[in-house]
């Protein structure tokens, strides 16, 4: 009985504590951690590149 009521007692005795997010931290987390818009923002960065002058015409059209 001493044993139970002991490791009881350990266990809740170690109280996590979560962290409090407001509304507009988590959807700043969201939006960091989204590999979707990772991925947008990529192949956006790689469209930029390669719309421009210099690349006009480098590939043929038939």
């Amino acid at each position: 009985m001493k044993k139970g009521l002991v490791a009881i007692l350990i266990c809740f005795s170690f109280v996590a504590k979560a962290q409090e997010l407001t509304m507009i931290e988590a959807v700043e987390k969201a939006l960091e951690n989204n590999y979707d818009i990772k991925l947008i923002a990529g192949n956006y960065e790689v469209a930029k590149t390669q719309n421009s002058w210099g690349m006009a015409g480098m590939v043929p059209t038939f």
